[in-house]
């Protein structure tokens, strides 16, 4: 009877485990599995490599100069259709559409406090869906609706601060949150386009809200939105479900404390980047099918410019390349365009160094090379240093 009793129980508890294992594993086979890949980087590695052996092909879109489209500094373009919207805002805080080869064709809104004018531009979306211009205005804490043409049709109010947005689908935006409201401490929600509702919050604020101007946070390739902000080492995937991570990048193991990030203070933090000369400020982010890109920033001197291959996960860390093409100088990318990276070339930049090279060539011929330096020649003398910038669009060799 002993011996039987014992039998039972054990096959009691075997029957117990079995069940509790494939309960188990029913709960694990309905979890959607992130897989987030690993963006490996040496940060004492950036290479000064020739253009040449980067790019595939390229070309120059030079931005029209009249008085009524006068660039500053370019914050951020969108090639949308045949049109290319450049905002800027900093400085003048405009919003000005040129046509694909750089021909000037209208503002979008103008600033000043009557109706359909704007006070401080935070960020804008072109919605392909509404066949409308979107910009977002933080003083007034309002979206403002423009058509195609950049007249004002109507107006939105949100209730709460947005460092940026972008659109996610047709009903979606992504809100990446500024921080202000104790009841919403989360980098990024979800909205339903023009209602501004908060739904699906996402990455939870560590302590102290970092303050620096985020660079391009939001990049679009086809139906793939990605994001990435300061002081995170993360790129994100976004959704309507939010924001899952889909990238770290990691630099050799090298990092800013999740305790520093919780309990410092903005100034600590930038003291310890500066000591420890730690990698960070990730910006600049763009994608194609075949590459992603960004920027980020080592011992506060400038910007590293990472091209990672997504077939294989070849990582290239550049600073400071030399154009052996045109001479132009090397910017990282703001956008992309027809599955192209675009980088945006201030006119004076061209001029100082055409100048300079003109001089190097007269004394020193066997310095210059000849073919690139007629191509830069061909560019520059139609510029002159207040020109507005240009833009050069250019494929990496796959």
């Amino acid at each position: 009877m002993l011996k039987l009793e014992m039998m039972r129980r054990l096959l009691f508890f075997h029957l117990l485990f079995v069940t509790v294992l494939f309960s188990f594993v029913g709960c694990q086979s309905k979890k959607d599995v992130i897989s987030i890949t690993s963006i490996n980087i040496d940060p004492y590695s950036n290479k000064n490599i020739n253009l040449s052996t980067l790019i595939d092909e390229f070309h120059i879109i030079p931005l029209e100069t009249t008085p009524d489209c006068f660039v500053g500094n370019v914050d951020k373009i969108r090639f949308i259709k045949d049109r290319i919207y450049v905002f800027e805002e900093f400085g003048s805080q405009r919003l000005l559409c040129f046509s694909n080869d750089g021909k000037f064709l209208h503002q979008v809104g103008r600033a000043g406090k009557a109706e359909g004018e704007y006070i401080t531009p935070r960020d804008f979306i072109v919605n392909p869906y509404s066949n409308r211009v979107e910009l977002y205005d933080i003083a007034s804490n309002r979206m403002l609706y423009y058509d195609t043409n950049g007249n004002y049709m109507a107006s939105n109010s949100i209730r709460r601060k947005l460092r940026g947005i972008t659109l996610i689908d047709s009903l979606h935006y992504g809100c990446f949150n500024d921080g202000e409201y104790e009841d919403l401490p989360y980098n990024f929600f979800v909205s339903p386009v023009d209602e501004f509702d908060v739904q699906n919050v996402s990455l939870p604020f560590l302590g102290q809200r970092d303050v620096m101007n985020d660079l391009n946070p939001f990049s679009h390739n086809g139906s793939s939105t990605l994001f990435a902000y300061s002081l995170n080492d993360t790129i994100y995937n976004v959704s309507p479900n939010g924001a899952e991570p889909k990238f770290v990048v990691n630099y050799m193991g090298e990092r800013i404390p999740d305790a520093l990030l919780r309990e410092g203070q903005m100034q600590d933090i930038v003291e310890f980047i500066q000591k420890n000369r730690v990698p960070s400020f990730i910006s600049h982010l763009s994608e194609t099918d075949s590459f992603i890109t960004f920027s980020y920033r080592y011992d506060f001197t400038a910007y590293n410019t990472v091209f990672y291959k997504k077939k294989d996960g070849a990582v290239i860390n550049i600073y400071n390349p030399q154009n052996d093409i045109n001479y132009l100088p090397f910017s990282p990318p703001v956008c992309v365009f027809n599955n192209s990276f675009v980088s945006v070339v201030p006119a004076f930049e061209v001029v100082s160094i055409y100048s300079e090279l003109t001089e190097i060539k007269k004394n020193s011929p066997d310095k210059v090379n000849s073919l690139v330096y007629d191509k830069l020649e061909e560019i520059a003398l139609n510029l002159k240093e207040d020109s507005n910038p240009i833009l050069m669009v250019y494929t990496l060799r796959d």
